[in-house]
């Protein structure tokens, strides 16, 4: 619970005011489902009033405010981390994509060159085989 109910439950003693409440009504008014008229909510919220200003009590007040406070920014630092992590996956998952794209279009590449030396082999034994013919050729002549 936050808000006016653990002011109610931190600062119990009220000013003559004895209330036996359920956590349930506590946890009515921290949701602020109840009316700002209620004498309850009125009285809770002038009590915080006082427990603010008051000398003993403020630095209480404040510890309590700033470990609030605290744990909200510890929460909030634990999203702020998983939001990284969550994009950090992603990035590693399409980095790895990437990856193996890059690895086909190499493999491609590589088959591509094996068959362009392949074809320039048959090209340079039909160019001797014509080179023979030809030099075959210019010996019966003579």
């Amino acid at each position: 619970m936050a808000g006016l109910a653990d002011d109610y439950i931190f600062n119990k003693v009220m000013l003559d005011y004895d209330v036996e409440m359920q956590v349930a009504d506590l946890h009515d008014i921290a949701q602020r489902k109840v009316e700002a008229t209620d004498p309850l909510v009125v009285k809770l919220k002038e009590r915080i009033a006082v427990v603010k200003r008051n000398r003993k009590w403020r630095p209480e007040y404040m510890r309590r405010s700033v470990y609030e406070m605290d744990q909200e920014m510890r929460e909030k630092k634990i999203r702020e981390g998983e939001r990284r992590i969550r994009d950090g996956k992603r990035e590693i998952l399409e980095g790895k994509r990437e990856l193996l794209e890059g690895k086909r279009e190499l493999l491609e590449g590589k088959r591509e060159l094996q068959k362009s030396k392949h074809e320039i082999k048959e090209g340079q034994d039909r160019l001797k085989e014509k080179e023979q013919l030809i030099q075959e050729r210019d010996k019966r002549k003579v």
